[in-house]
């Protein structure tokens, strides 16, 4: 089974819902795999982005950028407000005790409408490129 390159948990700092079971929280997990990264242009001011999903009361998506010698990961609020978050980030290795490359829960963060936050130089093409790390499989960050 393939896991995900991007994965995003999000959880609201300020949310009311009577979906969840706790109206005071939701929280929810997103994951992005992307085929042919070989292919993907490369160079400053390079994004892709993934196909928007809904959680948490508003529309998110993950951005990677690929500048030259960096590969960036950012969550992007696709909604028209602002929206204070609590999430993570993290590329996954598919290598057996593989180390994931994630960032730390980041705590009530306001991302503003149709802005995003994130890595810049989450890592590097040499790092997600090399096999013993276990990031590409088949030319899929997986």
């Amino acid at each position: 089974m393939r896991k995900p390159v991007g994965t995003v948990q999000l959880k609201t700092a300020h949310y009311q819902a009577a979906t969840t079971d706790n109206p005071g929280e939701a929280s929810a997990t997103f994951s992005w795999t992307i085929p042919s990264w070989s292919k993907l242009a490369r160079g400053e001011g390079q994004r892709h982005y993934s196909p928007e999903f809904s959680q948490c009361n508003s529309n998110w998506g993950l951005d990677v950028s690929l500048a030259d010698s960096a590969v960036g990961l950012f969550l992007h609020n696709r909604s028209d407000s602002d929206r204070v978050v609590d999430y993570t980030v993290r590329i996954t290795s598919q290598m057996p005790g593989g180390k994931h490359i994630k960032q730390q829960w980041i705590k009530s963060k306001t991302i503003k409408a149709k802005d995003w936050y994130g890595w810049p130089k989450l890592t590097t093409h040499a790092q997600m490129n090399n096999p013993a790390n276990g990031y590409l499989i088949n030319d899929t960050a997986v």
